[in-house]
């Protein structure tokens, strides 16, 4: 399925495996950050900038609305993590 998604979006297919990692290092940074918050603040800018890429994607390149309320929340709640996790450090 992401392989057809990520041509119908007219991307290459190396940025479907860029695009996996990145997300996989941010998820991996925020469960560290568990116990490191410099690192949940990463994760969270990590996670934050797929989500704009994600919301860019669904927005600019090939307009599909339906799926565009999951990016918006996840984006949501990568800002609120940096926003709630910086003022502690």
């Amino acid at each position: 399925m992401a392989r057809t998604n990520f041509e119908h979006w007219r991307y290459p297919q190396w940025f479907r495996i860029f695009t996996g990692g990145w997300e996989f290092i941010g998820g991996a940074l925020l469960l560290v950050g568990i116990f490191n918050r410099r690192l949940a603040i990463v994760g969270a800018v990590v996670v934050g900038l797929s989500m704009i890429g994600a919301v860019y994607t669904h927005v600019v390149r090939v307009p599909e609305v339906k799926v565009l309320p999951a990016p918006i929340v996840l984006l949501g709640l990568a800002v609120a993590t940096a926003v709630v996790t910086a003022p502690t450090l």
